[in-house]
């Protein structure tokens, strides 16, 4: 039961005719009261257009964003740990260096540990799942990815599905 809670390992992908049927779909889920099943790991949302490049709007974590933030607080962390640890009780040339060697120091750290864990994890979706999606949509066709528990992909299948919309599931 604890494993099931944490599992969201389907990926359906959801495509629509058009932004007005994705709405009016998502509208009818929310009026049955559906918003329980709405448990989503995961979500893109991918529009095709007449150039041929699709425009994809995604909630992963990207190996950028890893180094990003933990840049950030490795700098604070390793900023206010010398300040606990005296660094300003040094002379004023010392203390000046010693801090700023401590930001950098942590900032380096700390974009090397969250760079090298958002490789390492899977968050969100494979480019490639959402490249494929995307290059398979026609000019104006919304494509709705979600990453849903097993438990509740069975019943998120038949409310996306409809005259305007096919749904199915894919690997990642």
């Amino acid at each position: 039961m604890l494993r099931q809670l944490w599992l969201r390992k389907v990926n359906l992908v959801a495509v629509f005719d058009s932004r007005t049927a994705l709405a009016a779909t998502m509208d009818a889920m929310l009026a049955r009261g559906m918003l329980d099943l709405l448990d989503i790991g995961h979500s893109a949302l991918i529009v095709g257009s007449s150039s041929g490049k699709p425009v994809i709007v995604n909630n992963n974590v990207e190996r950028q964003e890893g180094i990003y933030s933990g840049a950030m607080l490795g700098a604070v962390m390793l900023g206010l740990g010398a300040v606990q640890g005296g660094a300003l009780d040094w002379p004023r040339g010392g203390a000046f260096l010693a801090i700023v060697l401590a930001l950098l120091g942590g900032a380096a750290l700390g974009a090397g540990i969250g760079g090298g864990v958002a490789r390492l994890t899977r968050f969100g979706f494979s480019t490639l799942l959402l490249d494929d999606v995307g290059q398979q949509l026609e000019a104006d066709q919304v494509a709705l990815v979600l990453q849903v528990r097993p438990v509740h992909a069975g019943v998120l299948e038949d409310a996306l599905a409809g005259p305007e919309a096919h749904v199915e599931r894919r690997g990642r």
